[in-house]
């Protein structure tokens, strides 16, 4: 993953924008790290290691970025549907809308036990978001 990734808009190889992103996200945890408590684990680095929802704001944004207002509109609008689909894989369909943010960092710094069970989520939310929208075709 280069700093200067630019995230797609439309459909990547049968992949649609939020798959592709779980998967980029999950990619990018396994070669950069993984941490808990923070977004990033440095502001010095083009690509840090970071929590779940810093490796989300990476593969859309394409470099280290703190908020959604820290985003444009499209990128906004795919960290939205990215996290909600997050959301709907840890927590199921009753997932409180309102504190997701909180719930999802909250899952990566309390629950997540290591780097393989917050890839294996993501990349298991990716193929979930996939098989619910296509009928499992990539």
């Amino acid at each position: 993953m280069q700093p200067t990734h630019e995230p797609p808009a439309v459909v990547v190889d049968g992949t649609d924008p939020v798959a592709y992103h779980l998967f980029a996200a999950a990619d990018y945890l396994d070669q950069f790290g993984w941490i808990r408590k923070r977004v990033y684990s440095d502001a010095i680095h083009a690509t840090p290691a970071a929590c779940v929802m810093g490796a989300l704001f990476m593969v859309i944004a394409g470099r280290p970025v703190m908020a959604c207002a820290d985003l444009s509109t499209d990128q906004a609008d795919i960290y939205r549907h990215t996290t909600v689909t997050l959301a709907r894989y840890l927590f199921g369909r009753h997932f409180d809308p309102v504190t997701l943010l909180d719930d999802i960092a909250d899952w990566n710094d309390i629950h997540a036990d290591d780097t393989d069970t917050v890839t294996t989520a993501l990349r298991a939310a990716a193929e979930q978001h996939t098989d619910n929208h296509t009928g499992g075709a990539r």
